[in-house]
């Protein structure tokens, strides 16, 4: 399931983040993302009482990869 990016349009420019409007096409419909740009993120890793951690594989349209 991966979105196909029709056009980006830069919305805002600052020192510290950025945004931009994408239009993208998924399963045939056409949908628009407003993406934030900033230098870093937060990631919470759930762990089990076992030790294993649960991952999902996600496309992150923002990176244009599956996760």
């Amino acid at each position: 399931m991966y979105e196909r990016i029709l056009s980006s349009e830069r919305v805002y420019e600052g020192k510290l983040i950025n945004a931009r409007k994408d239009e993208i096409r998924l399963k045939g419909k056409i949908f628009t993302r407003e993406v934030v740009e900033h230098p870093g993120s937060v990631v919470i890793v759930p762990m089990l009482n076992d030790g294993s951690i649960v991952m999902i594989e996600q496309y992150r349209h923002q990176l244009k990869k599956l996760y």
